[in-house]
This record gives C-alpha cells, structure tokens and sequence, in this order.
C-alpha cells in the first residue's frame, strides 16, 4: 500500500540526488538504489524534509528502553567526519566503510547502527551509497 504516489516519491528524490549535486553518471550507476529509496518515501518508510534530510521511520525499532524508531539521514557531511569515525574500523572491508558513513550520516553509534535489522538496513545501506 502506496503512501505516496510511485510518481510523486521519484520526484521527490530527484529533488534530494539535485541539492546533493550528484551526477548524471553517479545516479545512473546507482539507479537500483534510487529505485530502493523512491520506493521506501512511496510506502512511507523514508521521507524528505524541507531541510532535505531523509528520515527514516524503522521497521524493526531498536533498543528496549530508550527505543530508537526513526534514523534522521543529513544531506551533506564532512570528510573530517568521515575520517575520525573511520579510525574506529578496518576501512578496508566493504562493510565497515558503509557502516561507518551510516553513523556518521544519522549521528549514530556503530554500536547501533549494528543493531539495524536487514530490512532497515537495506535502507540505510541506499541512502549511503551517494556519500561514498
């Protein structure tokens, strides 16, 4: 069931790719993750703000008592960012790289951003995509 018209959700995310400069040979090499995101603000997983960040509302919510059920993704973030948080992890896997920009991206922990179900992460792994 459509929240939002398929239509009306891609327009929406070609508003996000066109305030995030990305280019005409980056979205086409990514065109299964913008399908994935205008597909998630179609039935009202994602949506898009005026400020342009995209949130996320968690199918699997995490945590027991301060239960987190939304990710709030910034629209732009710093390389310095970046850096630090990847001191943490081995850059070199794939993995850890994507996790990493995910936190850094919802100001999150990794510790819980680890705790993100497959489904949620699927989600979160699109959206990173055009950070990297």
């Amino acid at each position: 069931m459509s929240v939002i018209d398929i239509e009306q959700a891609k327009k929406e995310m070609e508003s996000w790719l066109e305030y995030k400069k990305i280019s005409p040979a980056k979205r086409e090499t990514n065109a299964q993750s913008i399908e994935a995101i205008a597909t998630a603000i179609s039935d009202g997983t994602l949506r898009l703000d005026d400020n342009f960040n995209l949130i996320q509302t968690l199918k699997f919510p995490i945590g027991d008592e301060m239960v987190l059920k939304e990710l709030t993704y910034k629209p732009r973030i710093n390389v310095g960012l970046v850096r630090k948080a990847m001191e943490k992890v081995k850059a070199t896997e794939a993995d850890n790289r994507i996790a990493v920009y995910i936190s850094v991206l919802t100001s999150q922990t990794l510790g819980t951003i680890d705790k993100l179900d497959s489904e949620d992460q699927s989600i979160a792994q699109s959206i990173a995509i055009f950070f990297l």
